[in-house]
């Protein structure tokens, strides 16, 4: 059985504006922006990573620009909500959305939108990468991946696998370990991540996908051990950690992001505006600081690479949706 290829190696290639769905417009927008309040749509109740990292965005952005930006949370039916409002906003760049991995999953796992993700929204720039890795149960007969493999392969469906809801990234990153490995992990869903690493603690799952965040003190009190990084390359807050795809799973990658998108037809000098606020506010030592105490990275990724990063997402994604007969629940 030929495994699918989920690679990186044609993301330049990917990144043509050609055949993506969304055209770079010309420049044509005002003069001076932002001359208004900007307003960030999170599609999250507060607290979240997706509101965090908006909120450290909006500090960073207002300093910069000597103008008002603010949070705005429009939370419900998973994100949709508060992402139709910006599908549907003036392209002035006035209104901006924090998207994510869940929005790159949604093109394909949600039956109908209200709106047309890659044609009614434009990908502007990244805000951060947050890193995932596979945690275990200490308690499992499993030192690396290639030892889970040989374990879940003789044990078709009693290995489990926690996540903090049905179609989100850490349960699709389980799927796409099933797919690629020929494996069959049982996927236990919880009500958030909090319960779901409990959960995987006290043994009642022994694997999940998750970040550092929630872990950190379970690992240092070796109630909970690391098998490999998810991510397509090493992380630098566990580089002595192999990722999974190097551990005999190649073309794996799973990884957690957060950006920010406009809707569509943003003039590209907004867009850019835009971008080059992000990227010098993210890289203060304020945004750095509180990142690394998140576990989170900057993502430097803007314009057509940006986009281009984000049909890739969509692209494996909906391949592992599609392979593994996944429907919202």
């Amino acid at each position: 059985m030929k495994k699918p290829a989920l690679q990186r190696r044609d993301l330049v290639r990917a990144g043509a504006a050609a055949g993506l769905g969304w055209a770079l417009p010309a420049r044509s927008g005002p003069a001076e922006y932002p001359e208004r309040p900007v307003r960030i749509i999170v599609p999250y109740a507060p607290g979240g990573p997706a509101d965090t990292y908006a909120r450290l965005a909006a500090r960073q952005l207002s300093a910069l620009w000597h103008q008002s930006v603010v949070v705005d949370n429009r939370a419900g039916a998973t994100g949709i909500i508060g992402t139709d409002l910006v599908a549907k906003a003036p392209a002035d760049g006035l209104t901006l959305l924090v998207g994510s991995g869940s929005t790159a999953i949604g093109v394909t796992l949600e039956d109908k939108l209200p709106y047309d993700t890659l044609k009614d929204l434009q990908p502007i720039c990244g805000l951060a990468f947050t890193p995932y890795f596979l945690f275990a149960h200490p308690g499992l007969a499993a030192r690396n991946v290639q030892e889970l493999v040989t374990l879940a392969r003789s044990r078709p469906e009693q290995i489990r696998f926690g996540s903090a809801g049905a179609g989100g990234v850490p349960h699709l990153a389980g799927e796409m370990f099933n797919l690629l490995a020929q494996t069959r992990l049982l996927h236990v869903p919880y009500k958030g991540t909090g319960p779901a690493t409990t959960a995987m603690v006290g043994d009642e799952v022994q694997l999940m996908f998750g970040s550092l965040t929630s872990t950190h003190g379970f690992l240092k009190n070796q109630r909970l051990k690391v098998l490999a990084s998810a991510d397509a390359r090493r992380s630098p807050l566990m580089p002595e950690v192999p990722t999974i795809a190097e551990s005999g799973v190649p073309g794996f990658e799973a990884e957690n992001w957060f950006g920010l998108f406009a809707p569509a037809a943003t003039p590209s000098d907004v867009a850019e505006s835009i971008s080059e606020g992000v990227a010098r506010g993210m890289a203060t030592s304020e945004a750095r600081g509180q990142l690394a105490t998140l576990g989170a990275l900057p993502m430097k990724m803007a314009g057509r690479d940006f986009v281009a990063y984000f049909r890739r997402q969509v692209e494996i994604w909906g391949r592992v949706i599609r392979a593994r007969g996944i429907r919202k629940e």
